[in-house]
């Protein structure tokens, strides 16, 4: 996860991020994007916006003994939890609170680069790619997730939100959607000096639980998460259960089974 610089996480939202967005879709999306990259030849590899540390944690799992991750995130809450679980053998692993526009590295360190989700929330896209650029070698590659299309999910509860609050509170369930035209980034990532761009998409079948149970949880983690706990407790019940009836049609067996896709751009550098 990516937040704009300076921005710092409040209370244990880090810890709700890793107990309820890792496993359901952070997790399974990080292993869809191993899974469709080439790890050959990878000793030295930077996990960008790295969030609780997800990519890292698969990562070391395929690369084994030998290799060296580095995991970068602005947020000192998510590079907190990121350390607590730490694999404890096998590959090295590197925790830093860094700015992705001012990375603390000599050039020409990394082999690859990855970003779950992170390219939409920085503030100068272009000085982000520029600067993971610098730190690769000659020939290096990225590989970068950003959303293709608005999670049914975050759709339906910026409508109600903006029914029963107001549109500036609900436009921000949005935001990570925000930056998503294929073509666009494409352009951003040449004018940054990748070259070979290529891309595809990739989608996950979102299981998160009853609506009663994970719509809550949802919002307790989302950009939104400081305004719906000050709501009144029926103001509160009122929008889970509109949620939950706009998202009727994704329910099997009584769970919510979302989906949601993401582009996966490739590139190398010259």
């Amino acid at each position: 996860m990516a937040i704009p610089s300076g921005f710092q996480l409040q209370g244990n939202a880090a810890y709700v991020y890793e107990s309820q967005k890792v496993p359901t879709i952070f997790r399974p999306l990080a292993k869809l994007t191993l899974d469709s990259i080439s790890l050959v030849g990878c000793t030295r590899v930077l996990d960008v916006a790295c969030g609780t540390g997800i990519v890292t944690r698969l990562l070391t799992e395929r690369l084994g003994p030998g290799a060296t991750i580095v995991g970068i995130d602005v947020n000192r809450a998510m590079i907190s939890v990121a350390r607590q679980f730490t694999p404890k053998l096998g590959t090295m692993v590197e925790w830093h609170e860094a700015d992705v526009c001012a990375l603390p590295f000599d050039a020409g360190l990394f082999d690859l680069a990855v970003c779950q989700q992170g390219l939409q929330f920085f503030p100068n896209k272009f000085q982000a790619l520029a600067e993971v650029r610098r730190v690769l070698v000659p020939h290096g590659r990225i590989a970068l997730t950003v959303w293709s299309e608005i999670s049914p999910l975050n759709m339906a509860m910026a409508d109600v939100v903006r029914q029963k609050l107001n549109l500036t509170i609900a436009q921000r369930l949005l935001e990570p959607f925000a930056f998503r035209e294929a073509a666009v980034i494409r352009s951003l990532m040449i004018d940054a000096g990748f070259t070979d761009v290529t891309v595809q998409t990739l989608a996950v079948q979102r299981q998160i639980g009853t609506a009663a149970t994970a719509i809550p949880q949802e919002l307790a983690g989302s950009p939104i998460s400081e305004d719906f706990a000050l709501l009144d407790s029926d103001t509160k019940a009122s929008i889970v259960q509109n949620i939950g009836a706009t998202l009727r049609s994704y329910e099997v067996n009584g769970v919510l089974v979302i989906p949601q896709q993401s582009y996966l751009f490739e590139a190398h550098t010259s």
